[in-house]
């Protein structure tokens, strides 16, 4: 893997928490992702040239209370910046999609300006817009989102703030629509210089998906950019959950038992290294159950937080060694103060055998047993192996 020797720290986890939740997670993560939290452009100017801070400011300064950077996702457009208004969907709080009106361009540029004017190096990272690829977020042309992402950059290295740019994110598991705009949009990019810091990608698997299936999707994210001479660059899984509906009616939500929920979460952030992803961002910390997700991440779910502790604790401070995937499972080795450990998993139960020296191995619960013979069973849950 490119990713061997990697000292994962604090920022490979991050989560979207709409302020809307009146609560703060109550799980270690270091950037918050603002979105669907009421602070996009047409929240903040909701008429032509008139800028209302207030949330973006209460939001900035809340991540900071608790000592979290913030990414920021630019857009949703607001419909007077649209040729085509009434696209905007209120029940999702997107905004309209687009295209620009003839002056929506220069309308971008001076919200961006704005925005890196007013929070600078407050600001850690910048998105340039959500899911360009799916109609619902971006009608426009992947040219034009190439010209914003410059637009982003520029001003960005005018105000001599340090704030990485990311590119529009592309969502994977409509993958006509990934395949029709982001191999285009990298090819635009290119053009004007390649503007910007790193990708986003949000590998959600289809409803009845499951973490291999975002694997897939990830090695699929990776062959555009290679196809496309992209720049090595970090990529940044912006947005991540499982079981979610749709699109299309045939692919109903589906809720993930508690066993999935801990397992397929722990599961992500040891995938992330693995893949060699730099930051990934779960969606969402909410207040209460949320029918969208398959999994749930809130004040009652003591299960999920448990496994995201533990899995925190597992990996940050660790160095990355190498994965295998023997007789169907997965164990990836790691290093801490010169001590070497495993985290091992597998879609359903597996006898592997125990790395040489294994004395012991714990379950996400923060239970551990004694190593006895040669083998393990692994499955659904993550087991740290010492």
């Amino acid at each position: 893997s490119d990713a061997t020797g990697r000292v994962i720290d604090g920022s490979l986890f991050g989560i979207l928490a709409p302020p809307t939740t009146g609560r703060v997670p109550n799980v270690p993560y270091s950037t918050l992702r603002l979105w669907d939290s009421g602070v996009g452009w047409r929240d903040i100017e909701p008429t032509p040239g008139r800028f209302t801070w207030t949330a973006l400011d209460h939001a900035v300064r809340s991540a900071e209370s608790g000592g979290h950077k913030v990414l920021l996702v630019l857009g949703p457009m607001p419909a007077w910046a649209s040729a085509n208004p009434n696209s905007a969907d209120e029940d999702w709080g997107k905004g309209a999609t687009g295209p620009f009106t003839p002056d929506g361009m220069s309308a971008y540029a001076r919200y961006v300006d704005q925005v890196v004017r007013r929070y600078g190096d407050r600001i850690s990272a910048y998105e340039i817009w959500n899911e360009t690829n799916l109609p619902t977020f971006w009608a426009g042309s992947a040219a034009q989102m190439a010209e914003m992402t410059k637009i982003v950059h520029d001003s960005v290295a005018s105000h001599r703030a340090h704030s990485r740019v990311i590119s529009a994110s592309a969502t994977t598991r409509v993958e006509g629509s990934i395949y029709r705009f982001f191999p285009a949009y990298l090819k635009e990019l290119g053009k004007r210089g390649w503007p910007l810091d790193g990708y986003a990608v949000h590998a959600y698997p289809d409803a009845d998906g499951t973490p291999s299936e975002t694997s897939d999707f990830v090695a699929q994210f990776k062959a555009y950019l290679a196809i496309a001479g992209a720049p090595t660059l970090p990529i940044y899984n912006t947005e991540l959950n499982y079981g979610l509906a749709g699109p299309g009616p045939s692919k109903p939500h589906r809720d993930m038992t508690p066993e999935q929920s801990q397992g397929w979460l722990s599961r992500t952030f040891i995938d992330s290294v693995r893949l060699g992803i730099a930051e990934t961002y779960w969606f969402a910390w909410t207040k209460q159950y949320y029918g969208q997700l398959g999994i749930q991440l809130n004040p009652t779910t003591t299960a999920t937080r448990t496994a995201w502790l533990t899995t925190y604790s597992w990996l940050v401070g660790a160095t990355f060694k190498s994965c295998s995937d023997p007789e169907g499972a997965v164990i990836c080795a790691f290093e801490r103060d010169g001590a070497p450990f495993w985290l091992a998993y597998a879609d359903s139960s597996k006898l592997i055998d125990l790395p040489v020296g294994a004395t012991e191995w714990c379950d996400l619960r923060g239970a551990c047993m004694a190593a006895e013979g040669t083998k393990v069973i692994v499955g659904v849950r993550p087991i740290k192996i010492d």
